[in-house]
């Protein structure tokens, strides 16, 4: 009987065994009953080698893993796929038309004994287990489930399994894995994609085209083709058709420059969810508003959707996954506008929230808003512990290196500060890569060098970044954050010539961070004019960037604002220059002290012996 519960699982049930037993044409003459059964169970319960499951009636548990390890070990391989087949084939019988109910029971079962039974049935089974598992956000188990079903179809011919099967695939390591799934993912999708649209199976084509992937800008992934394709399968102006309408507003303002057509899209979408009274519809489409508005650098837009984006997913009963990606979205924006410090609750709530998703995407991406928020209140020994939890679940996180680089900057780790700087640049060749990581090595390898004196890391990086903006048409966030550090880098070699051409050329806003980052436009501004020699400019953008940071909106970068300003206006030399210079010398130093920030400390207390 014990082996017999050992091949059951580490729980049994006395029906279960009894079911068993009797199983086949060997037993149906003399059928076991539930009271001799009964009386083995209570020796073995005397013995301690099983025990009741508290609060429920005739469950039953191995006292310790290792008995039941014991048992199988025992058994020769012959034989257990034998006993395997009978308890699969048993239980199929038992629960009757309720077996999908108990699939992830039986996948198991059927899978050690495909060799008997074949695989047809473990593919139907380990199917519907995953779809158990992703209804019960267990991602990671349903993606076991999947993969299980994907290798029990030994051949490649598309069918509707096998497409359900794709796309379960899809869903569950887009929830269970990080970002650089994402082509992973893709491939999925549009495998079953193709096989719907061209089976004829038009709506479940088109719940493909819309699962909410969020491909970064310049990336290997263009989902615009799959979400046109799927725009003309919708036959109606229902609320299907909103919402491939959503999403390929969103994908239209994260993949191209053409804002003004997103812009318009996501008016359509709301028209239908208004006319529909989707709320579904309605969350996702001011989530998508909020990351177009932003990528575009449109944030009286961003402002708009983010506010109602935020009123929807506060509701109770909204998923948690629903306000876990409204709060990343708005986290960018805020990283944007420089208010994201202000905003420490509610990136706590959107940690909380995306670890009830139970998504790793969402949470590392909560992770690097939380971390940004507790990064510009000069709390900087928080958001280093929570850029290297996001890190240890995404080693390739672009945003999450360049923010580690700009930590160890402040904090004088250099070493781990090019450690990262290196990652970052590699992540640059990962399965995730995309004009937005290959664009946040110059500004994040210009801030290093700046202040570490290593300006080896700026080698060839002017031309990398001209490569990956030689085709792309991408919103002018993304643009902005690389010319920025080009401009950088530029003033950094003391290369003039490309620095007025950044400088002159490219687009900038004033009265914003370059966005992902902490560093604000003006002060890049002010150092590329002081590096060619427009020092009275180069003054005016410091004087933008120490308003722009300013109480509290961002301590570090406030500080070293400060630091760099006086150190123009000493080379100035104008009348009052030292004074001021003096002023601010303390109110950087001040800062740098409190917050164990050595680099700057050290820089500031160089100029006070040049200004003494």
């Amino acid at each position: 009987m014990l082996t017999l519960a050992s091949i059951i699982g580490r729980q049994f049930t006395l029906s279960q065994l009894i079911a068993t037993l009797n199983y086949g044409d060997e037993n149906r003459g003399s059928p076991t009953s539930e009271t001799q059964l009964l009386d083995v169970i209570d020796e073995a319960l005397a013995a301690r080698a099983i025990e009741e499951v508290q609060a429920e009636v005739d469950r039953y548990q191995f006292s310790h893993a290792l008995f039941q390890e014991t048992l199988l070990d025992e058994i020769s391989l012959t034989r257990r796929v034998r006993m395997h087949a009978n308890v699969a084939q048993a239980m199929e019988q038992y629960y009757g038309d309720d077996t999908d109910a108990h699939a992830p029971e039986l996948v198991s079962h059927f899978e050690q004994a495909q060799s008997i039974l074949g695989t047809e049935k473990l593919v139907h089974y380990a199917y519907v287990a995953g779809e158990h598992a992703m209804a019960s956000n267990a991602f990671e188990e349903a993606l076991l489930h999947f993969e299980t079903a994907r290798r029990g179809r030994a051949d490649d011919v598309m069918d509707d399994q096998l497409a359900d099967v794709e796309f379960g695939l899809a869903r569950s390591k887009f929830a269970a894995l990080s970002p650089e799934w994402i082509v992973e993912v893709f491939g999925h999708m549009d495998r079953a994609f193709n096989y719907f649209s061209q089976s004829g199976a038009k709506e479940k084509a088109v719940r493909v085209a819309i699962l909410p992937i969020s491909p970064r800008p310049g990336s290997l992934v263009e989902s615009l083709p799959m979400l046109e394709k799927a725009m003309a399968l919708v036959e109606d102006d229902g609320p299907l058709l909103g919402h491939v309408l959503a999403r390929y507003a969103h994908a239209l303002g994260r993949e191209t420059d053409d804002f003004d057509g997103a812009n318009a899209l996501f008016d359509r979408a709301l028209e239908i969810a208004e006319a529909t009274n989707d709320e579904s519809l309605r969350i996702w489409t001011h989530i998508g508003g909020v990351n177009t508005g932003q990528n575009h650098l449109q944030l009286d837009m961003a402002r708009e959707h983010a506010k109602k984006a935020l009123e929807l997913t506060a509701q109770p009963s909204c998923p948690p996954t629903d306000r876990a990606r409204a709060i990343m979205q708005v986290a960018l924006m805020l990283s944007n506008t420089g208010e994201i410090g202000k905003e420490l609750a509610l990136m706590k709530e959107g940690v909380d929230a995306a670890e009830r998703s139970h998504r790793t995407s969402n949470v590392v991406e909560a992770l690097w808003g939380l971390g940004m928020a507790h990064m510009n209140r000069g709390e900087l020994s928080e958001a280093l512990t929570h850029n290297e939890r996001g890190l240890a679940d995404y080693a390739v996180g672009g945003r999450l290196l360049s923010q580690r680089v700009q930590l160890d900057v402040y904090l004088g780790n250099f070493e781990s500060a090019r450690e990262h700087l290196v990652r970052l640049d590699e992540a640059s060749n990962s399965i995730a890569r995309s004009l937005v990581i290959r664009c946040l090595y110059a500004p994040s390898a210009a801030m290093y060098a700046r202040d570490s004196g290593d300006t080896s890391v700026l080698d060839g990086a002017i031309e990398k970044t001209r490569n990956a903006y030689e085709n792309a048409h991408v919103g002018v966030a993304w643009i902005q954050q690389g010319w920025a550090g080009v401009g950088l880098i530029a003033a950094t070699i003391g290369d003039e010539d490309t620095c007025r051409d950044i400088y002159e050329n490219s687009i900038f806003t004033s009265g914003t961070n370059v966005v992902g980052l902490p560093f604000s436009v003006d002060r890049s501004l002010a150092i590329m004019s002081a590096a060619l020699g427009r020092l009275d400019e180069a003054a005016d953008h410091f004087d933008r960037a120490l308003d722009f940071t300013g109480e509290g909106m961002n301590v570090p970068e406030h500080a070293w604002a400060c630091s760099n300003y006086a150190e123009l206006l000493l080379e100035r030399n104008f009348n009052g220059d030292r004074d001021r210079a003096n002023e601010l010398q303390e109110a950087a130093i001040t800062t740098a002290q409190k917050l164990g920030m050595k680099p700057l400390t050290e820089r500031v207390l160089s100029q006070r012996e040049l200004l003494n």
